[in-house]
């Protein structure tokens, strides 16, 4: 595999088997979890995605598990409205205390991700969540009219991140190109660091047959994220990029990438893994066995 590609991927996935589609009990997806870090695509899977409501029953697994300790991001209850979110923040507190009594020096939790009810919310979140636990912060905005200010605000703090999702139990869930584009340039252009989470099952665009959303690649979304730090992409031109379904206008050699004829250095791809954390996803190897079969590691089906 490219140098280029091994550097825009590595560590770029949480592991989230818990989730839809997946859906997996606990003691499954622990297990997975420890067989995959220790295999040969341990080098593309990052933490243990765990909602906080679940943290008890991760405990009980570790405690019983001679495995080396776990890196795990933490998925807050949320909440509809404000004062929803802001009482189950602090009972996700508590639980998360009372997790890190439990399993001691045989977990770290490293991330706290919640999903703020609206973006107007979000300077009183950010307040809420300042020194809320020393973890990453990052915020998840939903996709409204406000998601661009929410950004700008984010990114007028120290120690938060910010986090889209791309996908759904339904293809309402699926945010556009042009949506997804216009949150890429805002990141960029603000230089906040942020993460995605489902629907990037895929290096390149699909047509979800399960739920008739379009499904985006995740190999057009850090091309895209590229492209805007070294070409100054537009909206429309990121919109571009983000609907190739072109495998061949996607080229990795060496220590570089190309979209169509333009070049994206190796400076340019870290700078963008500075910026983008990762996704998370249900499965490793189902985002394995595409690139496979595109080639893009050296086989094709």
């Amino acid at each position: 595999m490219e140098a280029s590609l091994t550097r825009l991927l590595t560590k770029a996935i949480d592991y989230a088997g818990l989730f839809p589609p997946a859906k997996l009990e606990m003691p499954a997806a622990f297990s997975e979890y420890v067989t995959l870090r220790e295999g040969e695509h341990a080098w593309i899977m990052d933490r243990f995605a765990c909602n906080v409501a679940r943290l008890s029953l991760l405990s009980s697994e570790i405690a019983s598990s001679s495995a080396a300790p776990i890196e795990i991001t933490a998925i807050g209850s949320g909440g509809n409205t404000i004062d929803e979110w802001q009482k189950n923040l602090e009972a996700d507190r508590a639980a998360l205390e009372k997790f890190e009594r439990s399993v001691g020096p045989k977990a770290a939790v490293l991330a706290y991700e919640s999903r703020i009810p609206h973006c107007r919310n979000v300077e009183a979140c950010l307040n809420a969540l300042n020194g809320f636990a020393e973890t990453d912060l990052v915020v998840e905005l939903p996709w409204d009219g406000d998601q661009g200010d929410a950004l700008a605000e984010i990114a007028g703090h120290d120690d938060f991140a910010a986090k889209a999702r791309l996908g759904g139990a339904d293809a309402a869930a699926f945010p556009s190109p042009d949506l997804v584009a216009e949150f890429i340039a805002n990141v960029v252009q603000l230089g906040l660091p942020f993460k995605l989470t489902a629907g990037l099952h895929h290096p390149f665009p699909i047509d979800d047959p399960a739920t008739g959303g379009k499904m985006h690649g995740f190999i057009n979304v850090l091309t895209a994220i590229c492209l805007a730090l070294e070409h100054d992409f537009s909206r429309n031109e990121l919109m571009e990029v983000l609907q190739d379904r072109d495998a061949a206008e996607f080229r990795f050699v060496s220590k570089d990438i190309y979209w169509k004829d333009l070049r994206i250095s190796h400076d340019t791809i870290e700078e963008a893994r500075d910026l983008f954390i990762g996704w998370g996803s249900c499965s490793i190897l189902e985002p394995i066995e595409d690139m496979q079969k595109f080639g893009l590691m050296g086989v094709n089906a």
